[in-house]
């Protein structure tokens, strides 16, 4: 069975949090995790890594249940070959997934870049 969750991506693998989809928040037609990627790095992941959860590229799989799809939002670096992965690991059918970039998810590298960026705006 698919599963909801959270997850970030290090330079070695793929860490990630994983509820089936009716333990999730539902939020209008979405079912999102119940809890959010600080709470479950610090209770899971921080001991094992220095860098706070959001120095790497992270993300989060939800599930629509109008659409009936789960939607895995995640950070614009993430190539395909992870995005895959991740897709996999949480076990969701591949003729049921959607893949979303979200700027709320950037890592450090890409949090960067929307500043410098934003900072051509002005002159």
């Amino acid at each position: 069975m698919a599963n909801i969750g959270v997850f970030f991506c290090t330079e070695d693998e793929i860490l990630t949090h994983m509820y089936e989809r009716h333990d999730g928040k539902q939020q209008g037609v979405i079912f999102n995790p119940p809890e959010g990627h600080d709470r479950v790095w610090r209770n899971k992941f921080e001991k094992e890594h220095k860098e706070k959860y959001d120095f790497w590229p992270i993300g989060r799989v939800s599930y629509n249940t109008n659409s009936r799809q789960y939607i895995i939002y995640h950070d614009k670096c993430l190539g395909k070959d992870v995005l895959e992965k991740v897709r996999v690991l949480f076990n969701v059918p591949d003729e049921v997934v959607r893949y979303v970039v979200d700027d709320y998810y950037s890592c450090q590298e890409c949090r960067k870049k929307i500043i410098d960026d934003d900072e051509n705006l002005y002159w």
